[in-house]
């Protein structure tokens, strides 16, 4: 694991002419967030400032923070926004405060020395670049890739992640534009906020920086992937600590109802044409179907409740579009 050597340069040196404010969102995960930070400050482009929201921890992991880290801002939330509403809190507070780029980071990652500066590279090289994100391997194995760009599914409304699984062999070493970024890693344009908006806090969590991506794309903004931006990510990590109650395997209930629910409401927000929405909830519903039978011979009823009241309320709730800006 990288740790920060001694006499690291102090956030507000940063090593160019783009501030660069850095976004994580803790909850409950110090263990996660912490190393997530040394490897930021061990980063050959140092960011100009760094935040830390907290959504509402009880594990004392804020009050850590905050000793290992005086130079970090430290946001407490009061309740959990989840990963839309904490992150926006942070990128509104870069905004006012000036930042060039705002770096949106999953806290259960670990950076490579030259991800940050290879991201703001292209973007100086690229002006009309809105966003960028890098590789995103693994942490376990290292090697092995989780995100290498993403592409848009448009009869299933859906945004896989390009390589997912495949061993790192340099195959998706081009840098490129894509349709989506992952949230996990979002280095974002002042003015690409000013434009597009923040995340809708209506997702809460899972499918938000898709809705962002779709946004962003029919506004014409480039979306870009950058391979030499290389980070590590403890997929889950922070969701899975805090939700495993009794629930048993890796995913817990929360999940099952988040997904569902608003992959539902992204369909009936974004869909352009009729056979475009029934499609993409056949592919939804078949998919839940088979999902629900595994469930059930195992027994998570938790789960596969959950799920069904994904279901229930992707298709009844009413539908905010409203943009947090």
């Amino acid at each position: 694991m990288r740790t920060c050597p001694t006499g690291y340069s102090t956030v507000g040196e940063q090593s160019g002419n783009l501030k660069v404010g850095v976004v994580l969102v803790n909850w409950n995960g110090g263990e996660l967030t912490i190393p997530c930070i040394n490897s930021i400050l061990a980063s050959s482009y140092a960011p100009w400032r760094i935040l830390v929201i907290d959504n509402a921890s009880t594990d004392g992991s804020p009050d850590q923070i905050a000793k290992v880290f005086p130079e970090v801002i430290l946001i407490r939330n009061k309740e959990n926004l989840g990963f839309a509403g904490g992150n926006n809190i942070g990128i509104r507070e870069l905004m006012r405060a000036g930042a060039d780029l705002v770096w949106i980071l999953n806290n259960d990652t670990v950076i490579d020395e030259k991800c940050l500066e290879a991201l703001v590279r292209q973007m100086e090289k690229e002006p009309d670049i809105a966003a960028a994100t890098g590789k995103i391997l693994y942490e376990t194995p290292p090697n092995r890739i989780w995100y290498a760009g993403g592409y848009w599914r448009y009869w299933s409304m859906t945004a896989p992640h390009r390589g997912r699984l495949e061993v790192d062999k340099g195959q998706y070493d081009c840098a490129a534009d894509v349709d989506f970024i992952s949230g996990c890693c979002m280095l974002v344009r002042h003015w690409a906020l000013e434009r597009n908006g923040l995340f809708n806090e209506r997702y809460f969590a899972y499918f938000e920086d898709v809705e962002w991506c779709l946004r962003a794309r029919s506004a014409g903004l480039r979306l870009h992937y950058v391979p030499k931006a290389v980070l590590w990510h403890k997929v889950a990590a922070s969701v899975h600590k805090n939700a495993m109650g009794i629930s048993g395997g890796k995913s817990p209930p929360l999940v099952y109802y988040l997904t569902t629910r608003n992959h539902i409401l992204l369909i009936r927000q974004y869909a352009d044409w009729p056979w475009q929405w029934m499609s993409a909830l056949v592919c939804l519903l078949t998919s839940r179907l088979y999902l629900s039978l595994g469930l059930t011979v195992l027994g998570r009823w938790d789960k596969l409740h959950n799920l069904w009241q994904g279901v229930y309320e992707g298709l009844t709730d009413g539908l905010c579009c409203d943009v947090a800006t």
